[in-house]
C-alpha cells in the first residue's frame, strides 16, 4: 500500500487522510499460520512533522487460526491502533522515507505481529483435549481413567488441600 506524501512534505504540519486495503492469504506468526478471511483494512492520517511523516490510524481484519488447547480452527478478528514514524534515515524506531512516497505494507504487517495474541484460544474456557485419548473435551467427555499423581509429588498434593 503505497501513498504519496509529496503534497504534505511542503509545509510542516500538513496532513492527509488515507485508507486502503491489502490482500494477504496467510501470515506465519511464532509457528502459527494465520489465514486472513478478509482484506487487511487500514485507515488513518499522515502528518508532516519537521520533514518526517507521522502515521496514525487503525488496522482491522478477520482471520482463522488453530486453537492452542484443542487444535480446532476458529475465526477471530483484530482491530489495533497504529502510531509510527517515517524518517529520511531509518532507525530502530522508524521506517524509511524515500522521496515523496511511502510504503505502508511493512509497517502494517509489523503492527499485526505486535498485536496478535501470544496464545490463540477458541474461547476463554477451552477445555483442550484429553491427554490419554485425544478427545476434544469441548465437544464430549471421555471415560479415560486419569492416572494417579506421581508419589514423589504427593507432598505437593497435600499442600493443595
Amino acid at each position: 500500500m503505497r501513498c504519496s506524501v509529496k503534497d504534505i512534505l511542503v509545509n510542516d504540519g500538513d496532513s492527509t487522510e488515507i485508507s486502503g486495503s491489502i490482500e494477504y492469504d496467510t501470515l506465519e506468526n511464532n509457528g502459527d499460520t494465520i489465514t486472513f478471511t478478509t482484506p487487511i483494512e487500514f485507515s488513518g492520517e499522515l502528518v508532516n512533522t519537521n520533514g518526517d511523516i507521522n502515521v496514525t490510524g487503525e488496522i482491522e481484519f478477520e482471520y482463522k487460526v488453530k486453537c492452542h488447547r484443542c487444535g480446532e480452527e476458529f475465526n477471530s478478528a483484530l482491530k489495533c491502533d497504529v502510531n509510527e514514524l517515517y524518517t529520511v534515515t531509518e532507525t530502530d524506531n522508524s521506517y524509511l522515507l524515500k522521496g515523496d512516497e511511502i510504503d505502508l505494507e511493512d509497517m502494517i504487517i509489523d503492527n499485526i505481529h505486535l498485536n496478535l495474541p501470544i496464545k490463540f484460544l477458541c474461547k476463554d474456557d477451552c477445555k483442550g483435549v484429553c491427554t490419554i485419548c485425544g478427545t476434544n473435551l469441548n465437544n464430549k467427555s471421555c471415560n479415560c481413567k486419569k492416572t494417579e499423581t506421581d508419589p514423589r509429588l504427593s507432598v505437593l498434593t497435600e499442600l493443595l488441600k
